[in-house]
């Protein structure tokens, strides 16, 4: 039998770290975010209140790092899509793009939901500017850039369409989530031919 391997405390602070933020998660989900408290989260996590500090200074810290493990996801779905879909036209890479989008949005429904309520809550200017996907933006903006070309749409205004496409996503994408009459082809459909049309109104002629 091979000897047991000594764990070292690295391995046991990002172990508890984890444990912190599945904890994390099950109480906003079953409390809300805004009624859940540390206590709540250590007791579930088995570990004493301090402990909690040790990692993160506050609940919302937690959940921004949870974010940030939800958008590299993301980005890691959206990248080899756009790479291998870079010969197609864009109203099927945008097709694509949405299928991947709600499709892992549905697989992290909870999470979604938990940051939906703290964005009711309130955020600050940087939040609300940046919205869930600051990383799935950056890539977006990056992808229309060079599909437009240095003739094409301006990064200052390759931004603002981007970023007003994804408040438009994030949106329908609530909806196709939160609603039992709203099917993901529906989504799906309608993402792609409103984000098509959009696009068709800012890019230059033969561009689309």
């Amino acid at each position: 039998m091979a000897p047991k391997r000594n764990v070292s405390r690295q391995e046991q602070k990002a172990a508890t770290r984890e444990s912190l933020k599945k904890a994390a998660i099950a109480c906003f989900r079953s409390q809300g975010f805004a009624q859940a408290k540390i206590t709540d989260i250590t007791q579930a996590a088995g570990v004493a209140q301090g402990t909690f500090y040790v990692h993160f200074a506050s609940k919302e810290v937690l959940l921004d790092e949870l974010l940030a493990e939800f958008n590299q996801g993301l980005v890691a779905r959206l990248a080899p899509a756009w790479i291998h879909a870079a010969e197609r036209p864009l109203p099927e890479r945008i097709r694509g793009t949405a299928e991947i989008f709600l499709s892992y949005w549905e697989e992290h429904r909870t999470f979604v939901e938990i940051y939906a309520e703290r964005a009711a809550a309130g955020l600050g200017v940087e939040a609300l500017r940046d919205g869930i996907n600051p990383e799935a933006a950056g890539l977006m903006t990056g992808k229309l850039a060079e599909f437009v070309g240095t003739r094409g749409l301006s990064s200052p205004a390759a931004r603002l369409v981007v970023y007003g496409l994804l408040a438009l996503w994030a949106r329908v994408g609530l909806q196709a989530l939160f609603r039992e009459d709203v099917s993901h082809a529906e989504a799906v459909d309608t993402l792609a031919s409103l984000t098509v049309g959009a696009l068709s109104g800012v890019l230059p002629k033969g561009m689309e």
